[in-house]
């Protein structure tokens, strides 16, 4: 009877691990337990390399929406890693780690991607001939951090402001987040 008891957790078990590695999810197994290590071994790489290249993309761009859909995308991946963490054996960083990590250095590496874009801002504004291009184009850098003040920190809101200040005389109306 013992046996019997610890026979239907095991299958539950299984069941469960298919459903966090597999994109359909069933209440019937219909992997072997190697089967369901190769596919979370398998998708812990893809994972890894997923997040890998989001946060190299991250790093180099000047483009507001592909950093911040590379962040989301880091973030999603790192939540799927950590989803299946508990079915891999792991030298290194842990998968709740490496999440934890991600979420604690975000908004370091925003503030790093504000610095980044205002720099690449004020250099192509520098290229253009005209006083005219030039406050468009800051014109178009301030308003194109805008759509994503709602999960900018402050103090990164606050740079694009007065980037934009600086750089054109005019002032704005500051932006204050509702509590």
């Amino acid at each position: 009877m013992l046996f019997g008891k610890k026979r239907k957790q095991h299958h539950a078990n299984l069941i469960e691990w298919q459903n966090a590695v597999m994109e359909t999810k069933s209440d019937k197994l219909y992997c072997k337990e190697a089967q369901l290590r190769e596919v979370t071994v398998a998708a812990a790489q893809n994972d890894q390399r997923i997040m890998q290249d989001c946060v190299s993309i991250m790093q180099s761009t000047v483009k507001p929406d592909v950093y911040f859909s590379r962040l989301d995308l880091l973030i999603s991946t790192a939540e799927h890693a950590k989803s299946i963490g508990k079915y891999l054996e792991c030298s290194g960083a842990t998968p709740d780690e490496v999440y934890d990590n991600i979420i604690h250095d975000a908004p370091e590496a925003t503030s790093e991607f504000v610095t980044r874009y205002w720099i690449d801002v004020k250099q192509k504004a520098d290229a253009l001939k005209t006083e005219k291009g030039r406050l468009n184009r800051y014109q178009k850098a301030y308003d194109g951090l805008k759509p994503y003040y709602d999960i900018l920190a402050m103090n990164d809101i606050g740079f694009n402001e007065n980037q934009f200040e600086l750089l054109t005389g005019q002032r704005v109306e500051r932006y204050h987040r509702d509590k």
